[in-house]
């Protein structure tokens, strides 16, 4: 996975996600699970954001066995990465 962050300006915004999944993850089915989980892992992580951030994930690689603490642990290196949490 990859992480893109673009700090939003302007009074109540919440923080967003974009998902972009490559047919190379899978069929459909596996695709949508990705893009299930990365949005169930974004929820989690959400309140720890420090600011208001559009954030942008890019799968590209298969993850047939992921289960949901994967793509959290995943997130959560990337943000701390990008320097995202507090």
């Amino acid at each position: 996975m990859s992480l893109i962050a673009c700090l939003q300006r302007g009074p109540d915004v919440q923080p967003r996600i974009g998902l972009a999944v490559a047919k190379a993850v899978g069929h459909a089915p596996a695709r949508a699970r990705l893009r299930r989980l990365t949005r169930e892992a974004f929820r989690a992580l959400r309140p720890g954001l420090q600011r208001p951030f559009d954030l942008v994930v890019s799968a590209r690689q298969p993850w047939p066995d992921a289960q949901l603490r994967d793509v959290v642990e995943e997130l959560l290196f990337l943000s701390q990465k990008l320097r995202l949490l507090g």
